[in-house]
């Protein structure tokens, strides 16, 4: 079973990935931001509700 925080940053690496080419395709530089807001949240939520030993 993988470790909680390399399924996080696979999760927020998705998004980030999904972001760009939304950005990139739209041409609008708000939904890279919001892609990236929204990794990072993911990313802090994950962290925060696994229990670090």
């Amino acid at each position: 079973m993988a470790e909680p925080n390399v399924t996080g940053w696979a999760a927020a690496g998705g998004v980030l990935i999904l972001a760009i080419i939304a950005s990139a395709a739209l041409g609008d530089a708000w939904y890279f931001l919001a892609g990236v807001m929204a990794g990072l949240g993911l990313l802090a939520g994950m962290r925060s509700s696994t229990p670090s030993n």
